[in-house]
């Protein structure tokens, strides 16, 4: 008798993801031929058995089981060996793609991922109706979603107006199962009305540092946010901007000096006719020619070409400057001149006005008196200058109106003939005079007095020079005195020279013999008397 031994068969499990096929492949070894016989699980699929190879195209999670394999050699009666092999099918997660395609004024294209969980999950997103053979594993690759559902609104590439094709991946990484989804997108189509800027009013050309007096934008179209009505993006307005040069610039909205704005809610009037106005708008621009341009307040969210710029010419011109002087200080009663020097500006001076002190004011350049100046002119004096363009300059200068000093003289000097000096007394004086002068005048000159020079005024009285021979009389004279400022007061006097007295005495002065008594004697020629008798009458009677 002869014992034939059994086969010997082995078959490896399986774990495969819904819809992947199921492989089973057993491996055997024994005498003469072996046969193969399968048994499925009672809710597997139909196999496809060819030999020790047995399969399901596509799995279910019903062909999930035990699959059992028996082998046969050829042998008399037939040897027979079983093995089993467990077959898992995982899931495949499931997964809603809800699209929301761009629209106006402002939806963004974007997909909501709806998951079955936020954890164990990675999805990607790849153009195209497939995804590629090399992808995201379960280690590299994907995103880990952050939120259920999970909304992307970054793409690989941005979508296209007409729409972009977009397969996305949902993967398990426990099981590496994975569903895949397509979808087409829409991107933001452009959907504004480009605001409109008709017209910008020519601004007045303005004086250096002068206020523009209005700037104006007008026939303004479509500057709100409302789709259909207006641009259908953003409220905007209207700013008004300053370049320098001749020609308009290529791009307003890059660049300039910024005059000020007008918000959408200060805007005038209604579409398509808006009105934006400036006024006493301030200016520091330096002079020269310059381009001032209406552009919108911003420009987020619109195309490159919704950019409207209206422009106009607008020269500042340079200021002229001006200086003033005057011939102060002055005395009072002196005349006092005032002159001017402009330059810059146009070089064309159509105007000047002085004011001053005392309502005082004059319309020439130069020069401007002031007559006999008193001391309520003293003060600053003003002069403006205008020039062709209507600008104008400032400047001041001051004016100083000293009061001059006086003196008081005593009594006039009466001195004798051939005196040689007299004194005069002076009693007050004022203005602070430092310094006298002497001018006789032409007959006390033909006499032999002499003017006298500016002389420091110390002592009180004032020695007069007196010409010894000059005849009696009255000689007038003026003293002139100055003070630190250099201003002079006069006063008069005079000088009275008398005559010597001529003495002569009447009586008898000689006797013969003896008389009863002395004849009486009796002087004249003077004004007082002394005999050497001691009597001090005109008159005496000899003892």
């Amino acid at each position: 008798m002869v014992v034939n031994a059994n086969p010997i068969v082995s078959v490896a499990n399986v774990t495969v993801c819904e819809g992947n096929a199921i492989n089973l492949t057993a491996t055997a070894t024994g005498t003469a031929t072996l046969s193969y016989a399968w048994a499925e699980p009672g809710t597997g699929g139909t196999l496809t058995i060819t030999d020790n190879v047995s399969t399901i195209a596509s799995a279910v999670l019903g062909d999930a089981g035990i699959y059992t394999v028996t082998v046969s050699d050829g042998n008399t009666p037939s040897c027979r060996a079983t093995a089993t092999a467990t077959v898992v099918v995982n899931a495949n997660p499931t997964l809603t793609s809800t699209i929301t395609n761009g629209a106006c004024p402002s939806t963004l294209p974007s997909v909501s991922l709806d998951l079955p969980a936020v954890a164990g999950y990675k999805y990607d997103i790849v153009v195209g109706a497939t995804y590629p053979l090399v992808g995201m594993t379960a280690i590299a690759g994907g995103t880990v979603p952050t939120a259920d559902p999970q909304v992307v609104t970054t793409f690989p590439t941005a979508p296209a107006v007409g729409g972009t094709t977009y397969t996305v991946r949902l993967l398990d990484v426990v099981t590496g199962c994975y569903v895949d989804e397509t979808f087409n997108l829409n991107g933001q189509p452009v959907c504004t009305e480009c605001p409109v800027i008709a017209a910008l009013t020519d601004p007045a050309d303005i004086c250096q540092g002068s206020p523009i007096a209005s700037l104006e934008a007008t026939g303004l179209a479509d500057m709100s946010d409302v789709v259909g009505a207006g641009n259908g993006i953003a409220n905007v307005g209207i700013t008004f901007v300053a370049f320098a040069g001749a020609s308009a610039p290529a791009d307003a909205y890059t660049g300039g000096t910024v005059l000020g704005t007008v918000p959408f809610a200060s805007l005038t009037g209604t579409d398509p006719t808006q009105v934006a106005t400036l006024t006493n708008v301030s200016n520091t621009l330096a002079a020269g020619t310059y381009q001032v341009c209406a552009i919108l307040n911003s420009t987020t969210g619109f195309p490159a070409l919704c950019r409207p710029q209206r422009c106009q010419t607008m020269v500042v011109n340079a200021l002229p400057s001006i200086t003033a002087f005057s011939d102060s200080p002055a005395c009072v009663g002196e005349d006092i001149t005032l002159t001017s020097s402009p330059s810059g500006g146009s070089g064309i001076y159509s105007t000047f006005a002085w004011t001053g002190p005392s309502g005082y004011t004059a319309a020439i350049e130069d020069p401007a008196t002031i007559a006999l100046a008193n001391t309520a002119m003293a003060g600053t004096y003003n002069v403006t200058v205008t020039d062709s363009n209507g600008c104008t300059a400032a400047a001041t200068t001051a004016v100083v109106v000293n009061t001059p000093p006086t003196i008081t003289m005593g009594s006039n000097p009466t001195v004798c003939a051939s005196s040689t000096t007299a004194s005069i007394l002076y009693t007050a004086t004022t203005g602070s005079p430092t310094t006298y002068s002497i001018d006789y005048d032409d007959t006390a000159e033909a006499a032999g007095f002499v003017d006298v020079a500016s002389t420091t005024l110390l002592l009180n009285p004032i020695t007069l020079a007196v010409p010894a021979n000059a005849a009696a009389g009255t000689y007038n004279a003026s003293i002139t005195v100055t003070n630190a400022n250099g201003c002079t007061g006069r006063a008069s006097f005079s000088v009275t020279i008398t005559g010597l007295p001529i003495a002569a005495i009447a009586g008898v002065t000689s006797y013969c013999g003896v008389t009863a008594s002395p004849s009486a004697l009796t002087a004249s020629g003077g004004g007082t008397y002394a005999w050497s008798t001691g009597a001090t009458t005109a008159a005496i009677t000899p003892a």
